[in-house]
């Protein structure tokens, strides 16, 4: 089960201040930090590792965006499901290895963060296709309007990453 959390942030005349990650909430091992920046209805993902899977610790620290990751773990009672969050104001959301990961930014300049377990890896990096049927998943805007990369709008289907 994947679940959402608020980190604190701290305000005054000066500004604020927010903890996005502290090593004693967690014994997880990051090796790669990610920060991007997306216009309004940008969709980036459905990405996943399969020789060097990745956790990863996202935060949106700038906009707002609906955060998706399936469970594709072949052993887990959950496999296949698919899971929503809406992250803004510091909200952050654990992906563990294992699950497909996308994000849509409905802000323009929206400001993601995220930390991740392993290095990028490309040479076993596997795009699975946002808009896929069979994911049933409602990104709340027209597909006409959404803007991918190559690489996203290429993206396999579910059925095909199983076989």
């Amino acid at each position: 089960m994947l679940t959402m959390n608020t980190v604190p942030q701290f305000e005054d005349e000066r500004g604020s201040f927010t903890i996005l990650y502290n090593s004693n909430d967690n014994r997880l091992e990051y090796a790669q930090d990610n920060f991007s920046t997306s216009s309004k209805n940008v969709i980036r993902g459905l990405h996943i590792q399969t020789n060097n899977p990745q956790g990863k610790l996202v935060s949106c620290v700038q906009g707002s965006i609906l955060d998706v990751a399936v469970d594709l773990r072949k052993d887990s009672d959950d496999y296949g499901k698919v899971y929503t969050f809406e992250l803004y104001d510091n909200r952050q959301v654990y992906i563990p290895e294992g699950f497909a990961h996308g994000f849509l930014s409905k802000k323009d300049n929206t400001c993601v963060f995220y930390k991740c377990t392993t290095k990028y890896d490309a040479e076993s990096e596997i795009v699975i296709n946002p808009f896929d049927e069979s994911l049933s998943i409602d990104w709340g805007v027209d597909i006409d309007d959404c803007i991918l990369s190559d690489k996203d709008k290429n993206g396999i289907s579910l059925k095909d990453y199983l076989s």
